[in-house]
């Protein structure tokens, strides 16, 4: 029985100051070991080993691993098919894990070969297991209580992640996709539609059980790490769902309650913006009668023609206290272009911002090259069309006007336009929204009819899907099996 073997605990004589590491290295260079035959892919070494000592096979290494988990490790071709006769000769070694308890991180065969994508190779072990496993089961006694026993597929490593999960982890997007659809269930087929169920376990948010730490699904995981790559048209499915069923509601309820509460905060929006307004304009008043000091003091002539830093907060600051002055004198008397003057204002005021950014280190450099760029480069062009040149300087402020305002204007349209055709950041946002809603509802309230967007099997969660294929029978829309 696979679940009754006790692997060997069969280890090399590595108790040494070297770690663990350096000792595997040390271990695949000597001679007749199981470390060299496998590190060589000797196969006839290997079987001479194994006749020797069929025990061999359970070997434990120096970091807790076995030879065939060297095998997929090192992943040649020859590497492999040493792995694949293993594993037919030797069928209870694909339950073999890294059991060193400091080192290991509990993979199974099938969680190595999603970490080096093999899919067919995953499919054909885990054809071996079901059918080993359903061997062992006809040989039990028919009155004997069969032991539950959890599924290769189903296993968790020391990071409590799945075959499946652990795909998602890595980012192998087309493993991913490659296990998704082998999980999945035909219900009917007509023509190039099929319905079909997708098992829930382990994709999707489960619920919680009492007193068990829930692992996370791959909805999950592709949130925690922010992979777009990962969505996938069963996992878009299962978005969109979610969003229909309980999602949309949820929000626009939470719309309608922000709206209601936004009519109380008038009053306090109305009190909140008079105190601003009198901040600014005390501070255009205080501002004021500080430069015309310092006129006075310097005299007119000496304060306009500073130099540098202190000509460009002269210019900013007398032409935002003017310009405050101006609006409020227009909004006294109710007088038009108000809002023209106030954006102007607006403008200078954040320039004026740059002065206080100067004795920065990091914002300092770009304040400056502002400047120079303005009063150097821009200008000279109006000079040139103004001076002796008057043609050459049009020409050339034309030129600037279409490469800089046309060109690069077009430029960022163009990225703008390629950010906004990225439908799957916008399914990932949609599933970030959706999974906070849902983590937030009770269990009782999850499973009522109106928010359930999936169906039950034998007790188990399935999402079902219309597929339709191509004439090549792949799903339509499933950029997993598009050629890159």
């Amino acid at each position: 029985m696979l679940n009754n073997i006790i692997l060997a605990t069969k280890t090399s004589d590595v108790h040494s100051n070297q770690s663990e590491v350096e000792q595997q290295t040390e271990l695949m260079y000597k001679d007749n070991t199981i470390w060299t035959a496998v590190f060589n892919a000797d196969k006839a070494a290997i079987d001479r080993l194994i006749d020797a000592d069929a025990d061999v096979i359970n070997m434990i290494g120096a970091v807790g691993e076995c030879p065939i988990h060297m095998l997929f490790l090192y992943g040649t071709y020859t590497h492999l098919k040493i792995a694949r006769d293993l594993i037919i000769r030797f069928p209870m070694i694909v339950t073999q894990i890294y059991n060193k308890p400091t080192e290991s991180n509990d993979n199974t065969i099938l969680h190595m070969l999603v970490i080096c994508n093999l899919p067919e190779m995953y499919a054909k072990f885990k054809a071996r297991w079901i059918e080993q496993q359903t061997v062992t089961d006809q040989k039990l006694p028919r009155n004997s209580k069969s032991i539950e026993i959890t599924k290769l597929w189903n296993r968790f490593n020391k990071d409590g992640l799945t075959p499946l999960t652990l795909a998602a982890d890595l980012g192998r997007a087309k493993m991913l996709s490659w296990l998704l659809y082998e999980r999945k269930k035909i219900q009917w087929s007509y023509g190039n539609v099929s319905c079909v169920l997708h098992p829930l376990d382990q994709l999707d948010l489960d619920f919680q059980k009492e007193g068990k730490q829930r692992p996370l699904s791959v909805l999950e995981i592709m949130i925690k790490n922010n992979d777009p790559e990962l969505i996938h048209s069963i996992i878009t499915s299962l978005i969109d769902k979610k969003w229909k069923q309980f999602a949309y509601r949820t929000a626009d309820e939470n719309d309608k309650t922000v709206t209601t509460d936004s009519k109380n905060l008038d009053f306090s929006r109305q009190i909140i913006s008079a105190v601003g307004h009198f901040i600014v304009i005390e501070g255009a008043l205080w501002k004021s009668a500080y430069e015309i000091n310092e006129m006075s003091t310097l005299g007119l002539w000496n304060y306009w023609n500073s130099t540098g830093s202190i000509f460009l907060e002269d210019c900013l600051a007398c032409s935002f206290c003017f310009c405050i002055f101006t609006v409020q004198t227009l909004r006294l008397f109710d007088m038009q272009h108000e809002t023209v003057i106030l954006a102007v204002t607006s403008l200078l005021g954040w320039s004026y911002m740059f002065f206080f950014t100067m004795p920065f280190r990091f914002t300092g450099p770009f304040v400056i090259m502002i400047y120079k760029m303005l009063f150097n480069d821009v200008l000279r062009f109006y000079y040139y069309t103004k001076g002796p040149y008057p043609l050459a300087g049009a020409l050339l402020l034309i030129l600037y006007v279409v490469v800089i305002s046309i060109l690069l204007l077009n430029l960022l349209i163009a990225m703008m336009g390629d950010t906004y055709t990225d439908v799957k950041k916008r399914h990932l946002e949609r599933a970030r929204i959706a999974l906070n809603i849902e983590s937030r509802m009770s269990t009782s309230k999850r499973q009522l009819n109106i928010n359930k967007y999936w169906v039950d099997v034998q007790g188990e969660r399935y999402l079902q899907v219309e597929q339709v294929n191509d004439a090549l029978g792949y799903p339509i829309g499933d950029e997993a099996n598009d050629d890159e």
